[in-house]
């Protein structure tokens, strides 16, 4: 005996259950969506835009590495391009960024006038007039002091908080560069008033690359401890090993920039869900680049020329090349404060704070993760000189340069700030950098 027919029917309509079908698939794409926006947010510290992914994801395209295809006759690329591996020579710098393969200095809003003398990591032109209305502001550092030279948004009205800067027209230029240390910072400032580049407030900041590179990179090497970071591998022939090591590097620069230019691409480009798949895969692309520096960095070239290795100058031990690198460190920054005072520029020097000093900043399970290796050579290397730079900078007081630890800047910030194992922070730990140093400068007024 069959059912009656309007029992046997389906009560739902065929049309209606795609309907609910389809309004299922939205609702956990809204979910999705939303799940992976909060994530992101939390990750940065800030409420997070497509324009922030756009913008992250633009800075990795451009990988300026050689295009090794599928890795065949590597050695030989590599001896013809391996100079694009490093910034070019410059003979009073050491080094700085070629604005023919530099992929910042192509993008507008940025000066081509900065990007020809090698700075690219500047918005504004280099060359101002002097002017009783405008106060030109010039940082300087490595890619810590140059990262937050760069950040005008950020500095702007950090900068608008000293009271007599108020009605003055902020202009901020910068020379601050990857791997800069001293010291190149004094001969960039001394290269850039030769070129008569007027400049009113010099900000340095720094410390680690000066404390951090000579014993992991330059002693290891085997070449001179003040030499810039990476000398042999400008201007020495490479041994095979090193070739290769160069070619992974290229490799694996390459693929770090396809992979931000897919993520970019429609429809990926308007998915927080496919942002924050980007965010976990480009951490873990620039990881592998990390290690794979560090082997370069590790890695011996065999007899070396003098002009790779520099003038011989042995240390005893570790605590003699430590006390070498302060005090040259503390040198540089007494000779760029006597050049500024001598021209009627205000001087101000900062030490970078660095997630390796002991006790200098609470971090969660995630933070830990991302940016604290505990096998990391700079870790040893910040415990060991950090003591001895903040030490120093008290003689630096003494000696009447205006210095200003930082070291402690986000000892109350319990947010994720850093954002990699070496020394950099996010959007946000820069703003708190950008008002801590205002607030020095702020203060220093006061007590006058």
């Amino acid at each position: 005996m069959s059912e009656p027919e309007d029992l046997a029917r389906d009560p739902v309509p065929a049309g209606r259950r795609w309907l609910f079908r389809l309004l299922a698939l939205l609702l956990a794409v809204v979910v999705v969506e939303l799940g992976s926006f909060l994530l992101l947010s939390i990750a940065s510290g800030k409420i997070v835009t497509y324009g922030d992914l756009r913008a992250r994801q633009g800075s990795r395209q451009h990988s300026e590495a050689v295009d090794v295809g599928e890795r065949k006759d590597e050695v030989a690329l590599l001896t013809e391009h391996r100079m694009r591996q490093v910034p070019p020579l410059h003979p009073y710098t050491g080094y700085v960024a070629d604005p023919e393969t530099t992929w910042l200095a192509k993008i507008p809003g940025f000066s081509s006038q900065a990007a020809n003398l090698g700075f690219p990591y500047n918005r504004n032109d280099l060359f101002w007039e002097p002017s009783d209305q405008r106060l030109v502001i010039a940082t300087f550092g490595g890619s810590f002091g140059g990262s937050l030279g760069a950040k005008v948004k950020i500095l702007q009205p950090a900068f608008e908080r000293v009271e007599r800067w108020r009605d003055k027209e902020l202009v901020f230029i910068n020379f601050g560069f990857g791997g800069y240390k001293q010291p190149q910072q004094l001969m960039a400032l001394n290269y850039m008033l030769f070129l008569r580049v007027h400049i009113d407030v010099v900000i340095s900041v720094d410390g680690f690359n000066e404390i951090a590179l000579p014993p992991v990179v330059n002693v290891p090497m085997g070449y001179f401890a003040h030499y810039p970071r990476g000398w042999i591998l400008q201007v020495d022939d490479l041994d095979q090993n090193l070739r290769l090591l160069v070619g992974e590097l290229s490799y694996r620069l390459d693929r770090r920039a396809r992979l931000a230019r897919a993520f970019a691409a429609s429809p990926w480009r308007y998915s927080f869900a496919a942002g924050l798949v980007w965010t976990a895969l480009d951490a873990r692309a620039t990881d592998r680049i990390s290690d794979t520096e560090l082997a370069i960095q590790e890695a011996r070239s065999g007899e070396m020329s003098y002009q790779a290795q520099g003038p011989e100058w042995p240390f005893a031990d570790e605590d003699e090349l430590y006390t070498e690198l302060v005090t040259a460190w503390k040198q540089a920054a007494i000779q760029m404060h006597a050049l500024c005072r001598q021209l009627g520029i205000e001087y101000y020097h900062f030490l970078q704070p660095n997630q390796y000093l002991p006790e200098s900043k609470p971090m969660g399970a995630r933070e830990r993760k991302n940016a604290y290796d505990p096998e990391h050579p700079y870790r040893a290397a910040v415990e060991k000189g950090y003591p001895q730079l903040i030490a120093a900078g008290d003689e630096l007081l003494t000696a009447g340069v205006p210095f200003f630890d930082l070291t402690q800047v986000f000892a109350d910030h319990q947010q994720p700030l850093y954002n990699d194992t070496c020394c950099h922070v996010t959007d946000e730990g820069y703003r708190i950098v950008a008002e801590a140093v205002a607030e020095a400068i702020h203060g220093m007024d006061s007590q006058s």
